[in-house]
């Protein structure tokens, strides 16, 4: 929060980007509302999206489900034992989890784990009885590769090319669940419109180069996505935060 302040009081001159994500400008607007001092959707001026990782529904591989509808069948028949980690209160990771607990009416324990994901998928939770449920992608895939975890389904619409194997949660009939954690570039609001389009021509000229080589997007399972223009990138913003701020508002959902 205090760097996406710092990044909407600059001056608006093209010489201040900001790289921010759906919980510095979709999620933490919802979460964090009398603490947030600027309104990322009135303060910051959208240039395109630059990235989109999905997320994925991973187990531990001494969980016993092996399948969501077994996963599901598991925690109704064990409701407040079972423990599911995340990065953090105010992450998509936690939603997400918000939203399939409500779907499928299920109670289960939250955990957020203290710096990022790659605790939250390698951590084991001893707060609860019953075993961990994690989800995200970017920090998860190399566990997923190595099969040391259980990997359930991923939130694409589609199967990913990378894991044709996992189910996606829509096909298994999950509809509120194609999600993912994009991330774009916004400058202060009042930037020039020439600079704003020349930042988007830029960006997606690089995005297109990191398209044709692969190694590193996929490797971080980042697939490079621009948007058409940056009045989509605003449409698509304020689309994300209404969804998500419903979530947060319909689940009760508070700092940890």
């Amino acid at each position: 929060m205090i760097g996406t302040e710092a990044a909407a009081r600059a001056a608006p001159d093209g010489y201040t980007t900001f790289l921010g994500n759906i919980g510095t400008l979709s999620i933490n607007p919802g979460v964090y509302a009398s603490n947030m001092r600027i309104k990322p959707d009135k303060d910051l001026a959208p240039v395109t999206i630059c990235a989109d990782t999905p997320s994925i529904l991973i187990t531990r591989l001494d969980f016993p489900a092996n399948t969501v509808s077994e996963l599901i069948a598991y925690v109704k028949a064990n409701q407040g034992k079972v423990a599911f980690a995340t990065p953090g209160s105010s992450t998509l990771n936690r939603l997400e989890m918000e939203v399939l607990k409500k779907d499928a009416g299920l109670d289960m324990v939250h955990v957020p784990y203290k710096g990022g994901a790659g605790p939250a998928v390698t951590g084991r939770s001893r707060r609860t009885c019953g075993p961990d449920v994690h989800h995200h992608l970017s920090s998860a895939m190399e566990f997923v590769k190595a099969k040391k975890v259980k990997a359930l389904a991923v939130t694409t619409r589609e199967r990913m090319a990378d894991l044709p194997d996992i189910p996606t949660m829509y096909e298994l009939g999950w509809k509120n669940l194609v999600t993912s954690s994009w991330q774009g570039v916004l400058v202060p609001t009042g930037t020039p419109r020439p600079i704003v389009d020349r930042l988007h021509a830029a960006i997606a000229q690089g995005a297109r180069r990191a398209g044709d080589s692969g190694a590193h997007a996929q490797a971080a399972a980042r697939s490079p996505s621009v948007s058409k223009s940056p009045e989509d990138f605003k449409t698509y913003m304020d689309a994300e935060t209404a969804k998500w701020t419903k979530v947060i508002q319909e689940s009760g959902l508070r700092p940890d």
